[in-house]
């Protein structure tokens, strides 16, 4: 399964639990839902713990390796209205290692999301990442336009965990130093799986 149709499945899956949820009906007037409640909402602070695979393809060759270790820290905000359209919003800094070699990434995500309930919560966005340090040709790279969703569990009114995908793109050119000035296109896609614990303020 490639990762766009991992992406395309967890997107489908997402999309039919918060159908389902949505379909069911109260009978209690405690199980009903007020329009106006929230599962979420407020400025939000996430200690974010990837497992992340890194895929390089030049004009001539391809490459995978994984991170050997990386963390981040997030601040965003989160508006996660009970069964009606919400969003949240994420400016995060990753320090990542391969081998020897230290990264360091800034990543700004939107979503767009809901809240089942009081304690689950999905959404899903788009992103753009930009490689701060970690070498010349990683830094000489552009942003590009990225990927992700997650599903999450309020654990506790102002704390919580999300489990996501998440897919990182950015492209550029980089000269080749054979004394010719020979310039070969590059494409570095970042994947994987990231677990946050947060707080909502």
């Amino acid at each position: 399964m490639t990762t766009r149709q991992k992406l395309s499945f967890i997107f489908g899956a997402l999309t039919l639990t918060g159908t389902l949820a949505m379909a069911q009906k109260s009978t209690t007037a405690a199980e009903r839902v007020s329009k106006n409640s929230i599962s979420t909402n407020g400025f939000r602070v996430s200690f974010i713990k990837p497992d992340l695979e890194v895929n390089v393809t030049t004009d001539t060759q391809g490459r995978q390796d994984k991170f050997d270790d990386s963390i981040g820290l997030a601040l965003g905000y989160a508006h996660l209205p009970i069964r009606e359209l919400g969003f949240t919003s994420n400016l995060a800094m990753f320090q990542m290692k391969e081998r020897a070699t230290n990264f360091n990434l800034v990543r700004l995500d939107g979503n767009l999301g809901t809240a089942l309930n009081r304690t689950v919560s999905i959404k899903g966005g788009i992103n753009v990442s930009k490689f701060t340090n970690g070498g010349f040709q990683v830094q000489q790279l552009n942003p590009g336009l990225g990927l992700q969703a997650s599903l999450g569990l309020q654990v506790i009114p102002n704390f919580g965990v999300d489990l996501g995908y998440v897919e990182m793109t950015q492209q550029g050119s980089q000269k080749i130093d054979n004394g010719l000035g020979t310039q070969i296109n590059q494409d570095l896609r970042t994947t994987g799986l990231e677990i946050a614990l947060h707080g909502t303020f």
